[in-house]
């Protein structure tokens, strides 16, 4: 049985959502194809001949801004100019994962098999949204090609026991929970719940509920909505009638700064909690000054002293012109990360270099620390909080 296969049998009901309309049993054997086992085999070979470039895929959609090729890209520079990979240059393979309106099951099947055709990439990063990371992770797995997730949150990802999997972006779960604690630090104790019908969303709604339980919060209500609506005033009238001192809201950027907008205009005075990275300053520009607390999770704070990142940001800064941001600060870890570990392993054979990541690698970057647990998720990520209250910007530093 090929591992696409098995996972028609054992797919839960969250990942045959994130897979959409599509029949799951056809999605994922259409993904895999025809078993052939001597795949990986023959990857492993081509990819750590001593003569050849140290080839990475790098998978991105143009619809989702924050300059994580330009990361990527920084980070190759930097490793090439060094010596680079055992004396070997590091090469780069693109795919465009735009996903806009085309279905994340095409999208997925198009990208990675635009990386895995060539032989000699030994890894990929990135895929922007967990709807084609998902997907692409099985045609990834099938040909023995590490697979560095660097902006799915969404905890199916890694629940398969896939061996070339990891997730360096924070997981769902680790969001919620860390969400919940700046809540309750913050001296909020009833809370409503606020997102919308995504399986992303749902399933940080559904963390931070436990969460907050745990810490000993009281969700007083919890409304889902689709993200199509473009009124939100029955929900906050709803909403607005019991007594809680903040909202969590996951959603998109556009659909939280309409319910943001919309809450002002009713009059509903209350601070609100964003459950996924957005750019607080769109935010901010969308909603004016005079708003209560919006706070949010940073995957990267630029104005940090942690070692490493001053002199990050300050280089960054002077290639591109704009101070680096969460997107590019992952892209810029992922392949520093690979190249770490490809120098622990003496090998760029994947299967060398994911065993190393999974059993013994502890490595500091500019995102934070990275030791993954036998799954393949990057289980030591802390996030820092950016606040926006009143037009002013501030950030709580957590400690790492």
């Amino acid at each position: 049985m090929t591992i696409a296969g098995g996972l028609v049998r054992s797919l839960p009901a969250a990942a045959r959502a994130t897979l959409g309309a599509l029949a799951v049993a056809g999605a994922v054997a259409a993904l895999a194809g025809c078993e052939d086992p001597n795949r990986p085999a023959r990857r492993a070979v081509l990819a750590n001949q001593s003569d050849r470039p140290v080839r990475i895929g790098i998978v991105w959609g143009n619809d989702y801004p924050g300059r994580f090729v330009e990361g990527a890209e920084f980070a190759r520079d930097e490793i090439n100019e060094a010596g680079g990979i055992a004396g070997r240059p590091i090469e780069f393979r693109y795919a465009d994962a735009t996903l806009g309106d085309a279905d994340p099951f095409d999208v997925a099947y198009r990208a990675a098999h635009q990386i895995v055709s060539d032989e000699s990439v030994f890894a990929v990063i990135g895929h922007n949204y967990s709807a084609t990371a998902i997907p692409a992770s099985i045609i990834y797995e099938e040909h023995g090609v590490l697979f560095l997730a660097t902006a799915s949150f969404q905890t199916i990802l890694t629940r398969h026991g896939f061996n070339y999997v990891f997730r360096t972006a924070p997981t769902s779960e680790m969001v919620a929970k860390q969400l919940a604690i700046f809540a309750f630090e913050s001296g909020y104790r009833d809370l409503v719940i606020m997102y919308t019908r995504q399986p992303w969303a749902e399933e940080i709604a559904g963390f931070f509920d436990k969460a907050a339980i745990t810490l000993g919060l009281k969700v007083t209500k919890t409304r889902s909505f689709f993200a199509q609506r473009d009124s939100y005033r029955d929900l906050l009238a709803d909403i607005g009638s019991s007594r809680f001192d903040a909202i969590l809201l996951v959603g998109d950027a556009e659909v939280m700064a309409r319910v943001i907008s919309q809450s002002l205009e009713m009059q509903i005075e209350t601070a609100f909690i964003l459950g996924n990275t957005v750019d607080l300053n769109e935010i901010g520009d969308a909603v004016g000054d005079q708003t209560g607390q919006i706070a949010m999770p940073l995957l990267f704070n630029h104005y940090s002293q942690r070692p490493g990142v001053p002199e990050f940001s300050a280089r960054f800064e002077t290639r591109f012109g704009a101070r680096p941001g969460g997107w590019a600060a992952q892209g810029y870890d992922a392949i520093r990360l690979l190249a770490a570990a490809a120098a622990d392993a003496g090998s760029t054979a994947p299967l060398s270099v994911a065993s190393v990541l999974r059993y013994t690698l502890s490595w500091r970057g500019i995102t934070g620390r990275h030791s993954f647990d036998r799954i393949g998720d990057a289980y030591t990520k802390i996030l820092d909080i950016e606040v926006l209250e009143a037009g002013e910007h501030s950030i709580l530093e957590a400690t790492q």
